[in-house]
């Protein structure tokens, strides 16, 4: 199966300012992640890996403060009982 899948870290309300961000556009300092996903199943068996990019402040350079970074990959493998 492919699909696309949207995820978000942070808070929504009014935070304070993330170090090495200019906070103008996004005071809350959440950031917002969307990309591919694939998931392979085979009986009780199961795969899923999905690779995301950053979509706030896309312009910007990645600040060395910044702990979430432009790109995240995840995996997970399962098996049911």
């Amino acid at each position: 199966m492919l699909g696309v899948e949207y995820w978000a870290h942070g808070r929504f309300d009014k935070a304070a300012p993330v170090a090495g961000q200019d906070n103008t556009e996004n005071p809350s300092g959440a950031r917002h992640y969307v990309g591919p996903a694939f998931m392979l199943q085979s009986g009780e068996a199961w795969w899923s890996v999905g690779a995301y990019a950053r979509v706030d402040h896309l312009g910007e350079a990645l600040a060395a403060e910044d702990p979430y970074g432009k790109v995240w990959i995840r995996t997970m493998v399962g098996m049911g009982f």
